[in-house]
């Protein structure tokens, strides 16, 4: 295998991270819990706001941002 090859999954994991890292900020906007009043907040809501936290705790792991790192673009 040659490198660039090793490269390409990394690269399309970088893509679907940067999609979902947008996505993620997205969805807090729309249902942080401090932007609506109590009352206003459906279940689902809460549901969604809570998974993508947990996408988010997933992506902030050491590792993953040494993967994306490596395999993001030089802009030199």
């Amino acid at each position: 295998m040659t490198a660039e090859h090793d490269r390409q999954p990394d690269h399309e994991l970088l893509l679907v991270v940067r999609t979902l890292d947008r996505l993620a900020t997205r969805v807090e906007a729309q249902f942080h819990p401090e932007m609506l009043e109590s009352g206003d907040q459906d279940r689902s809501g809460a549901q969604l706001l809570d998974y993508v936290r947990t996408c988010r705790e997933v992506l902030d792991d050491p590792a993953v941002i040494a993967r994306l790192q490596a395999a993001a673009p030089r802009r030199w």
